[in-house]
């Protein structure tokens, strides 16, 4: 799913599957297109990245 059709919830959720898989803590790794798709929204995006 793109970040553009997540909620707020949802991006948190992922940033906090993200977050976990960083630190070893999970092995629910995200694809690199994952990580990238939603860094590159929430940067270009204040809002979004606030209500997150």
């Amino acid at each position: 799913m793109h970040p553009s059709e997540m909620t707020p919830t949802e991006i948190g959720d992922q940033l906090a599957r993200m977050y976990a898989a960083d630190q070893s803590l999970s092995d629910d790794l995200p694809s690199e297109q994952e990580c990238a798709a939603l860094a590159d929204y929430l940067g270009c995006h204040k809002e979004a990245q606030a209500a997150a």
